[in-house]
């Protein structure tokens, strides 16, 4: 307990001698890589590789041309992998108290929204996407508003290939991201 007080009070006296707890507590967000979209109907962020254990991608004021619902796809090494992942996802409105779920095998391309938000905002965060021998694991949070409702939801779920990931493309259908920001961060030092 005296090491987190410590953290807490910037008592570095008992700090330096921990370092290992400092190391392990975390770190700055370090901007990776920012796209601003006008029109387009993809949003591609790269830049992952082995300095950052974790990436987090902050996706903010999301506007899509019309309703649709948006989707990714990893990229491992060259090419965008469209061999499928597995995931779960949950989705709650404003106005209801059930929360509905489905799990799904075998999904080409991941959804991030639900019901067709057009005014989104997530964060998404991307664990050992250069492990080339493991399989990469994500987890989204989401709001959206669409018709007077407002939309959480929750998708977790990792590739169905083992390699390392180097970048996601964010596709919403037949709309376009008309404004918002994507921006990508490596967590840690």
């Amino acid at each position: 307990m005296a090491l987190l007080t410590d953290l807490l009070s910037t008592n570095t006296t008992n700090i330096a001698s921990n370092t290992t707890a400092v190391a392990n507590a975390g770190g700055a967000w370090n901007l990776v890589a920012e796209v601003t979209p006008s029109s387009s109907a993809t949003v591609e962020l790269t830049g992952m590789d082995s300095t950052y254990v974790t990436y987090a991608i902050i996706a903010s004021d999301v506007l899509l041309s019309s309703g649709n619902n948006i989707t990714f796809t990893i990229k491992q090494g060259g090419s965008y992998d469209n061999n499928n992942y597995y995931a779960a996802i949950s989705s709650q409105y404003s106005g209801s108290n059930n929360i509905t779920g489905a799990q799904w095998e075998n999904q080409v391309n991941q959804r991030i929204t639900e019901n067709n938000t057009p005014t989104n905002s997530f964060v998404m965060y991307i664990y050992s996407p250069s492990n080339a021998s493991g399989r990469t694991a994500y987890y989204v949070q989401h709001t959206g508003h669409n018709d007077g409702s407002a939309y959480r939801t929750q998708t977790n779920g990792m590739q169905n290939t083992v390699g390392a990931t180097t970048a996601i493309l964010f596709d919403c259908g037949n709309a376009n991201f008309s404004s918002g920001s994507f921006k990508l961060y490596g967590i840690g030092g």
